[in-house]
């Protein structure tokens, strides 16, 4: 999908969600909405051993999708 978006500048919106509530998740994914467009430009998914705790997993799947979309040349 980034491919797509080309080097236009773009407005996203981005969200968490872990596969339980509360501090027991294992996996969590973090997905990035391009806002003119309606589409999913990235997402990541993120296990709780690749982060210090399930609480941390949003931050980290965030960290990921931007650092792959500014790789992609995105602004």
């Amino acid at each position: 999908m980034i491919t797509e978006i080309g080097e236009r500048d773009v407005w996203l919106s981005g969200d968490g969600r872990c596969d339980s509530p509360g501090f027991s998740a294992k996996y969590g994914t973090y997905t990035l909405l391009d806002q003119e467009t309606d589409k999913v430009v990235d997402f990541s998914v993120i296990h709780v051993g690749e982060v210090s705790s399930s609480n941390a997993m949003e931050r980290e799947g965030f960290k990921r999708c931007m650092n792959n979309i500014v790789d992609k040349g995105v602004s």
